[in-house]
Protein backbone atom coordinates (compact mmCIF):
# COMPACT_ATOMS: atom_id res chain seq x y z
CA UNK A 1 0.00 0.00 0.00
CA UNK A 2 2.81 2.41 0.86
CA UNK A 3 4.47 1.57 -2.46
CA UNK A 4 1.26 2.42 -4.35
CA UNK A 5 0.96 5.79 -2.56
CA UNK A 6 4.60 6.54 -3.39
CA UNK A 7 4.06 5.71 -7.06
CA UNK A 8 0.92 7.87 -7.21
CA UNK A 9 2.74 10.78 -5.56
CA UNK A 10 5.67 10.36 -7.94
CA UNK A 11 3.33 10.32 -10.94
CA UNK A 12 1.55 13.49 -9.77
CA UNK A 13 4.84 15.24 -9.06
CA UNK A 14 6.17 14.37 -12.51
CA UNK A 15 3.07 15.88 -14.13
CA UNK A 16 3.46 19.15 -12.25
CA UNK A 17 7.10 19.62 -13.25
CA UNK A 18 7.28 21.36 -16.62
CA UNK A 19 8.88 19.29 -19.33
CA UNK A 20 12.43 20.47 -19.78
CA UNK A 21 13.89 19.46 -23.09
CA UNK A 22 17.50 19.96 -23.92
CA UNK A 23 18.34 22.47 -26.65
CA UNK A 24 18.10 20.96 -30.13
CA UNK A 25 20.30 22.02 -33.06
CA UNK A 26 19.21 21.16 -36.59
CA UNK A 27 20.48 22.23 -39.99
CA UNK A 28 18.49 23.72 -42.80
CA UNK A 29 19.43 24.78 -46.31
CA UNK A 30 18.29 27.51 -48.66
CA UNK A 31 19.37 28.33 -52.20
CA UNK A 32 21.33 31.57 -52.35
CA UNK A 33 22.62 33.53 -55.31
CA UNK A 34 25.95 31.67 -55.27
CA UNK A 35 24.87 28.25 -54.00
CA UNK A 36 23.36 26.76 -50.88
CA UNK A 37 23.29 28.56 -47.56
CA UNK A 38 23.37 26.07 -44.71
CA UNK A 39 22.41 27.26 -41.25
CA UNK A 40 22.54 25.39 -37.95
CA UNK A 41 19.69 26.63 -35.78
CA UNK A 42 19.51 25.94 -32.04
CA UNK A 43 16.03 25.75 -30.51
CA UNK A 44 15.23 25.66 -26.81
CA UNK A 45 11.70 25.60 -25.48
CA UNK A 46 10.29 26.25 -28.94
CA UNK A 47 12.34 29.42 -29.42
CA UNK A 48 15.31 30.19 -31.66
CA UNK A 49 18.37 30.55 -29.43
CA UNK A 50 21.15 30.77 -32.02
CA UNK A 51 21.73 30.66 -35.77
CA UNK A 52 25.14 29.67 -37.09
CA UNK A 53 25.92 29.95 -40.80
CA UNK A 54 27.78 26.74 -41.59
CA UNK A 55 28.16 27.24 -45.35
CA UNK A 56 27.69 30.23 -47.63
CA UNK A 57 29.23 31.41 -50.87
CA UNK A 58 27.25 34.65 -50.82
CA UNK A 59 29.00 37.97 -51.39
CA UNK A 60 30.12 39.03 -47.90
CA UNK A 61 29.54 42.71 -48.62
CA UNK A 62 26.05 42.38 -50.11
CA UNK A 63 24.89 39.65 -47.73
CA UNK A 64 26.64 41.04 -44.65
CA UNK A 65 23.44 42.43 -43.11
CA UNK A 66 21.59 39.18 -43.88
CA UNK A 67 24.00 37.20 -41.71
CA UNK A 68 24.10 39.80 -38.94
CA UNK A 69 21.05 42.06 -38.63
CA UNK A 70 18.48 39.74 -40.23
CA UNK A 71 19.78 36.76 -38.29
CA UNK A 72 19.62 38.71 -35.01
CA UNK A 73 16.04 39.83 -35.78
CA UNK A 74 15.04 36.20 -36.41
CA UNK A 75 16.37 35.22 -33.00
CA UNK A 76 14.81 38.20 -31.22
CA UNK A 77 11.33 37.73 -32.76
CA UNK A 78 11.43 33.91 -32.99
CA UNK A 79 10.49 33.87 -36.65
CA UNK A 80 12.05 33.32 -40.05
CA UNK A 81 9.60 35.73 -41.66
CA UNK A 82 11.72 38.87 -41.37
CA UNK A 83 11.84 41.49 -44.12
CA UNK A 84 14.52 40.87 -46.75
CA UNK A 85 17.65 43.00 -46.76
CA UNK A 86 17.55 45.48 -49.64
CA UNK A 87 20.07 44.50 -52.30
CA UNK A 88 20.36 40.96 -50.94
CA UNK A 89 16.91 39.53 -51.54
CA UNK A 90 18.11 36.12 -52.78
CA UNK A 91 20.51 35.75 -49.84
CA UNK A 92 17.72 36.84 -47.46
CA UNK A 93 15.39 34.24 -48.93
CA UNK A 94 18.10 31.58 -48.60
CA UNK A 95 18.57 32.27 -44.87
CA UNK A 96 14.82 32.48 -44.33
CA UNK A 97 14.28 29.10 -46.02
CA UNK A 98 17.20 27.50 -44.16
CA UNK A 99 15.76 28.56 -40.79
CA UNK A 100 12.27 27.36 -41.76
CA UNK A 101 13.66 23.98 -42.84
CA UNK A 102 15.62 23.64 -39.59
CA UNK A 103 12.49 24.48 -37.58
CA UNK A 104 10.47 21.87 -39.48
CA UNK A 105 13.13 19.22 -38.81
CA UNK A 106 13.11 20.10 -35.10
CA UNK A 107 9.32 20.10 -34.96
CA UNK A 108 9.25 23.74 -33.84
CA UNK A 109 6.49 26.16 -34.83
CA UNK A 110 7.87 29.65 -35.25
CA UNK A 111 6.01 32.93 -34.77
CA UNK A 112 4.36 34.58 -37.75
CA UNK A 113 5.67 37.42 -39.92
CA UNK A 114 7.14 40.48 -38.29
CA UNK A 115 7.34 43.77 -40.18
CA UNK A 116 10.55 45.57 -39.31
CA UNK A 117 10.23 48.59 -41.54
CA UNK A 118 12.47 51.55 -41.06
CA UNK A 119 10.34 54.46 -42.11
CA UNK A 120 11.82 57.66 -43.40
CA UNK A 121 10.73 60.75 -41.51
CA UNK A 122 7.65 62.24 -43.09
CA UNK A 123 8.26 65.40 -45.07
CA UNK A 124 5.63 68.01 -44.27
CA UNK A 125 3.08 68.61 -47.05
CA UNK A 126 3.65 72.36 -46.94
CA UNK A 127 6.77 74.25 -46.10
CA UNK A 128 7.64 77.90 -45.89
CA UNK A 129 11.02 78.83 -47.30
CA UNK A 130 12.93 82.08 -47.36
CA UNK A 131 14.65 81.14 -50.64
CA UNK A 132 13.69 78.65 -53.36
CA UNK A 133 16.44 77.92 -55.88
CA UNK A 134 15.44 76.45 -59.24
CA UNK A 135 18.23 74.35 -60.75
CA UNK A 136 21.06 72.54 -59.01
CA UNK A 137 23.84 73.52 -61.37
CA UNK A 138 26.86 75.55 -60.37
CA UNK A 139 24.96 78.86 -60.12
CA UNK A 140 22.02 77.28 -58.28
CA UNK A 141 24.24 75.72 -55.67
CA UNK A 142 26.24 78.89 -55.28
CA UNK A 143 23.00 80.73 -54.55
CA UNK A 144 21.91 77.97 -52.18
CA UNK A 145 25.19 78.04 -50.27
CA UNK A 146 25.05 81.83 -49.97
CA UNK A 147 21.45 81.72 -48.71
CA UNK A 148 22.22 78.90 -46.28
CA UNK A 149 25.28 80.71 -44.94
CA UNK A 150 23.10 83.77 -44.37
CA UNK A 151 20.72 81.64 -42.26
CA UNK A 152 17.85 81.42 -44.74
CA UNK A 153 15.55 78.41 -44.84
CA UNK A 154 15.97 77.22 -48.41
CA UNK A 155 14.84 74.66 -50.92
CA UNK A 156 16.50 73.55 -54.17
CA UNK A 157 14.40 72.17 -57.03
CA UNK A 158 16.02 70.32 -59.88
CA UNK A 159 15.04 67.86 -62.62
CA UNK A 160 17.84 65.41 -61.89
CA UNK A 161 17.19 63.49 -58.67
CA UNK A 162 20.60 61.80 -58.65
CA UNK A 163 22.85 64.83 -58.97
CA UNK A 164 20.64 66.82 -56.62
CA UNK A 165 20.68 64.15 -53.95
CA UNK A 166 24.45 63.85 -54.08
CA UNK A 167 24.94 67.60 -53.91
CA UNK A 168 22.34 67.97 -51.17
CA UNK A 169 24.12 65.42 -49.06
CA UNK A 170 27.33 67.38 -49.42
CA UNK A 171 25.57 70.61 -48.46
CA UNK A 172 23.26 69.08 -45.84
CA UNK A 173 20.26 70.86 -47.30
CA UNK A 174 16.78 70.03 -48.55
CA UNK A 175 16.04 69.21 -52.17
CA UNK A 176 12.54 68.79 -53.51
CA UNK A 177 12.26 67.52 -57.05
CA UNK A 178 9.18 68.00 -59.22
Amino acid sequence: MTLNKSLVCLAIASLSIPAMAAPVTTEGAGVGKHGDVIAAVTFDGGRIQAIEIRKSNENPILAGKVFTEMKDAMIKHNTADINAVTGATVSSDALRNAVKEAAAKAGVTLAGPVALLKRAPKVPETNVYDVVVIGAGGAGFSAAITASDAGAKMCIRDRSRRSSALKATALNCIIRTP
